[in-house]
């Protein structure tokens, strides 16, 4: 915990093989004793003397800081932007992405999102929207049309950055979707 009361946290799997390593970083920051959650962001300066700074700002403001080129969690050596190391688990031919797929319009929205989704053997399929901090949002989910198309109701949602997880069987795909 820094001084500005952000923590870092990496979890690592020893060993390689068929757990692999991973890293994770928990983004979440606290402004003082005011216990409000804010989001720690690598912060590009444009100097050369420090390229780069922590910081924890609101979690309104971070898809602007995103937008020109930021970062979440705490900065690497020379501003470098992280390489995600994580990757679905299991064999390539345990996952078939051919015949499971999700795409999702429009994006960005505003008061509803439509999913649709390719499920040619009737595996389950589940829909969460996640926020900027991780948090699984509480939305209303239609059942799906014969197109295998599913109605999200986005009215609660806070305007920004949100990710939605489509689960389907095996299948996990995740897409940036955007609140205006």
């Amino acid at each position: 915990t820094d001084s500005k009361g952000c923590v870092y946290t990496i979890t690592s799997l020893a060993g390689g093989g068929p757990n692999g390593g991973i890293d994770a970083e928990d983004v979440r920051c606290f402004a003082g004793s005011s216990g409000n959650a804010k989001v720690t962001i690598c912060h590009r300066t444009g100097s050369t003397k420090n390229p780069c700074i922590k910081i924890c700002v609101d979690e309104n403001a971070v898809a602007a800081h995103l937008a020109h080129g930021d970062y979440l969690g705490n900065c690497l050596t020379n501003c470098a932007t992280p390489v995600a190391n994580a990757r679905m688990a299991g064999t390539e031919e345990d996952i078939n992405t051919e015949f499971a797929t999700a795409n999702v319009f429009p994006n960005p929205f505003t008061n509803e999102i439509s999913v649709v989704v390719t499920n040619p053997y009737n595996e389950s399929v589940s829909l969460n929207i996640i926020d900027i901090t991780g948090r699984v949002m509480n939305v209303r989910q239609s059942a799906p049309t014969d197109e295998g198309v599913y109605t999200l109701e986005t009215d609660e949602l806070a305007k920004g950055i949100h990710f939605l997880r489509v689960n389907i069987g095996r299948y996990t795909k995740t897409i940036k979707v955007m609140k205006e």
